[in-house]
């Protein structure tokens, strides 16, 4: 007897644990199968933004607007300012979101999700909000430092919410990027995330009481 394991939904990382095969389905209809990785990769490349960007026109296609928190854009952007979807690892960028907010708020919490391409979370960047919030159009930004991630290819995702218990917007997979690798980490492995730490070094004994005496 073959074993059948069946498994739905946009938990990414599972789907590939649990079923060596899979299909992708539009409205119903088959548009793809294959193995679970090649699937889940495909599906990634069409159902998220690229060019470093993500726009929403709620007026012209998107739906309809969340509200009270609208999304606007998300964009990733390099040491430079420049919106891009390429990173360089040894240098900090930033992922920056500007939104509508259409009622007060007591606080508003942001925070962008960082998976694999293979759907596997790893990281988040949260802000708090511990302020009210007024009506009106906002850009917020975070700043990720360099020398944090590992090279690869990443799924951006957002969430934001008024409180632990009331969500206002959630996608998981809203934009796709690339972090390129500029030093020598090679032997890391599929290690994601290699951030630099303070490392001192001291010579000891001998050598040491040596030196003391110059």
């Amino acid at each position: 007897m073959i074993p059948f394991r069946r498994a739905s939904g946009h938990d990414l990382a599972s789907l590939q644990r649990l079923c060596p095969t899979a299909i992708q389905l539009d409205e119903g209809r088959v548009v793809r199968r294959g193995t679970s990785a090649s699937v889940v990769q495909a599906y990634l490349d069409t159902a998220t933004a690229r060019g470093g960007q993500r726009q929403w026109d709620w007026d012209k296609g998107s739906g309809k607007a969340p509200g009270p928190f609208v999304p606007r854009v998300v964009k990733i952007l390099n040491h430079e300012g420049e919106s891009t979807d390429r990173v360089n690892s040894v240098e900090p960028f930033f992922v920056e979101i500007e939104y509508d907010v259409t009622e007060p708020l007591p606080n508003l919490e942001i925070c962008f999700t960082l998976n694999t391409g293979a759907g596997e979370g790893f990281a988040s960047l949260w802000d708090p909000g511990e302020a009210a919030i007024a009506p009106g159009r906002y850009k917020s930004r975070c700043e990720v430092p360099g020398d944090m991630f590992a090279a690869g290819g990443f799924v951006l995702g957002l969430l934001c919410r008024a409180s632990a218990r009331h969500r206002l917007f959630y996608d998981g997979e809203i934009l796709s990027f690339y972090i390129d690798d500029a030093s020598d980490m090679s032997e890391l492995g599929r290690s994601i995330l290699k951030p630099r730490f303070r490392w001192e070094r001291r010579a000891v004994g001998a050598r040491r009481r040596a030196e003391s005496r110059v």
